[in-house]
């Protein structure tokens, strides 16, 4: 409950005069209105107390949490009303065979279901296919999307074009939508486990009998899935949501984890920092959490002497005492380039000793 008297009148005068710009009178439900708090928080950020701050602040939270909402269950209904009644039965079919009757929650359900994005016989449309990989996200599977290249979409046939009158000069050939070529997808992660040869020093195998459990497996990927899902969706990110997720990695989630974030042009750090954080809830020491928890892992699997190892430790080593002496609330540019490369090379050493 907001304690009205540790707030300014001129403050509680702003908010109700903003909400009345568009929408309900009595409510922040526009982005004109979520836009005018954030321009006046940051204008007045030094002249107001901790109370002011988190007043706004509760308001543009709680329109961020409701355009997402919104934009989600949107998406869901425009999906759902364009998938065919063919593979709704063939999603539910799948799922009734183990586990919970309702759900995709085994690997042989999630490969099975895996399996139809490939729609080799071309009975599949966009929206069955988006519908199919939405399911797979939200079980948990991820990791099992084919690769884009590998998914046989069938284009809609095209008609035939109208024989010309008189010969042009070689038109520039027009790109094609990409609707009709493939299904507007988002970058697929690398599969459960695959290292990435080749671009970082590899050093020699390591025997173990480690293993990670389904259950943590699929822990990580939750974690993952809810960290992309807010960087990669419509609207405002929930910078809270993506902090939380990010702590909540430990040392048995964090490869399934960092397998989504496996990428040769960016990684981890590059992709969690490209959010905007306007009241810088998102710290280095977040995703410093997770790498922490991801060298714990490695030294739980023996690695400890690998030369990955030592230099993602090192750059942990530097990270804490930049946080220490808070010369850097966010990581540079090049800290975050540098970091990601140590989680990738550390990631691929991992990768050998499961594979």
């Amino acid at each position: 409950m907001v304690d009205l008297s540790k707030i300014s009148e001129a403050v509680q005068k702003f908010v109700k005069e903003t909400a009345k710009v568009e929408g309900h009178k009595r409510q922040i439900d526009s982005k004109k209105e979520y836009y005018k708090l954030a321009e006046y928080l940051s204008g007045h950020k030094d002249s107001m107390n901790v109370h002011e701050q988190n007043y706004i602040q509760g308001f543009m939270i709680e329109y961020e949490s409701k355009a997402r909402e919104d934009a989600q269950k949107a998406e869901q209904k425009r999906v759902d009303e364009v998938t065919t009644e063919n593979t709704k039965k063939l999603v539910k079919q799948i799922a009734k065979r183990l586990g919970d009757k309702k759900t995709i929650d085994t690997d042989s359900e999630a490969q099975e279901l895996a399996a139809l994005l490939r729609n080799t016989k071309g009975d599949l449309n966009k929206a069955d296919l988006e519908y199919i990989i939405q399911i797979l996200i939200n079980s948990g599977y991820e990791s099992y999307i084919p690769k884009d290249e590998e998914m046989d979409v069938k284009p809609e046939p095209k008609p035939e074009p109208k024989a010309e009158t008189k010969p042009e000069p070689k038109p520039e050939p027009k790109p094609e939508p990409k609707a009709e070529s493939k299904p507007e997808l988002k970058p697929f992660p690398i599969p459960f486990p695959v290292p990435k040869p080749g671009l970082e020093p590899v050093s020699e195998p390591v025997t173990s009998e480690y293993v990670i459990t389904e259950k943590d497996r699929n822990e990580g990927f939750r974690l993952a899935n809810l960290v992309k899902a807010e960087i990669n969706g419509v609207g405002m990110a929930d910078n809270r949501a993506i902090k939380e997720a990010l702590n909540d990695v430990n040392s048995k989630t964090a490869y399934s984890f960092i397998s989504q974030f496996i990428n040769p042009d960016g990684g981890l750090n590059k992709e969690v920092f490209s959010v905007k954080d306007l009241f810088n809830k998102i710290r280095y020491s977040d995703t410093l959490h997770v790498m922490e928890s991801l060298l714990h892992q490695a030294r739980d699997m023996g690695l400890e002497d690998n030369s990955a190892y030592k230099v993602l430790q090192e750059e942990i080593n530097n990270g804490q005492r930049v946080v220490r002496n808070r010369t850097e609330v966010d990581p540079s540019e090049n800290t975050r380039e540098r970091a990601d490369r140590a989680i990738r090379a550390l990631y691929q050493e991992m990768s050998k000793v499961l594979a």
